[in-house]
């Protein structure tokens, strides 16, 4: 899955960078606005990749869990069953 923010900031950041060279007086405003919508994105997919690692932990962990607890459940072994 791709982190859609971090898609729509890199856009923002195209349209500000283009609409820069149109601005007579604000161009600054534009070129500032656009590298601000970079660290966003930058910011976006830092976040959507650290998530990412945190679900694949979490899944990892509840099937360890799931696995001892079933081990816990059958009790030891018996030497006498087969």
């Amino acid at each position: 899955m791709r982190d859609r923010r971090a898609l729509f900031f890199v856009a923002a950041a195209v349209v500000c960078f283009l609409l820069s060279f149109v601005a007579d007086n604000q161009r600054w405003f534009a070129r500032i606005l656009a590298a601000a919508y970079i660290v966003l994105a930058a910011a976006s997919l830092l976040d959507f990749r650290s998530h990412d690692r945190l679900a694949a932990r979490v899944v990892e962990r509840a099937a360890a869990d799931t696995a001892e607890t079933a081990l816990e459940r059958a009790g030891p072994a018996r030497p006498d069953q087969p």
